[in-house]
């Protein structure tokens, strides 16, 4: 695997990563049902094996969730972090050759039918080109979980025992949505069906609220 620097581990902690992987071992998160619900839906329209890319996969959670639905999709994993990778390997060692250390901001993913990003466009240094990377190479249907609200807030958050900050950022619903309309698009935005899309303080003065954006490709 190739040598990709990354701050985002470094601005994490070992309680964190525990975390993390306790999850992938021992739960079904919500959010991944929600997203393998809405899937559900739009799947007999797809047509056929559909390749799946989960941007910022972690530790395989959505993995988990999506073999236990057993749909005809090839599942991509791709995440910028080497550790999470391999311990997703550890965990999932069925996943060889189906994960891929890239940094999104920088390197353009194969096309997919599908792609599932959740949490992880918000800690981006900037929301461009990352986004038209994943949009420009998605053939139907996109699923996006982030922070969105009326303006665009960028936010630096510090965590506890972490060696650097780490972005914690708002997108407004205008500068998402015309980017899924320039890239062909119809779009709908839901609550996320684990917070309600409640506003919730993160702390350090920084509150968010979490929703949950589909983007359709048009025929």
């Amino acid at each position: 695997m190739r040598k990709i620097n990354s701050m985002f581990q470094a601005s994490q902690n070992e309680q964190y990563f525990d975390e993390i992987v306790r999850r992938a071992n021992d739960e079904y998160l919500v959010w991944v049902e929600q997203f393998l619900d809405i899937i559900e839906e739009h799947y007999d329209g797809l047509g056929g094996t559909q390749r799946l890319d989960d941007i910022g996969c972690c530790v395989g959670q959505f993995w988990k969730g999506l073999k236990q639905r057993q749909f005809d999709i090839e599942y991509y994993g791709i995440d910028v972090e080497s550790r999470y990778i391999n311990t997703a390997l550890e965990i999932f060692p069925e996943l060889r050759d189906h994960l891929i250390q890239m940094d999104i901001t920088r390197e353009i993913p194969d096309d997919s039918q599908i792609t599932v990003v959740s949490a992880t466009l918000e800690h981006l240094p900037f929301l461009y080109p990352a986004l038209d990377h994943i949009l420009k190479t998605t053939e139907k249907l996109v699923l996006i979980r982030t922070f969105l609200g009326e303006h665009t807030s960028k936010s630096i958050f510090m965590k506890k025992e972490a060696s650097s900050p780490y972005y914690i950022n708002q997108y407004s619903f205008g500068e998402i949505l015309e980017s899924f309309e320039l890239h062909d698009f119809e779009t709908k935005v839901l609550r996320d069906v684990y917070t309600d899309s409640m506003p919730k303080y993160l702390g350090q003065g920084i509150v968010r609220t979490q929703y949950l954006v589909i983007g359709n490709k048009k025929s």
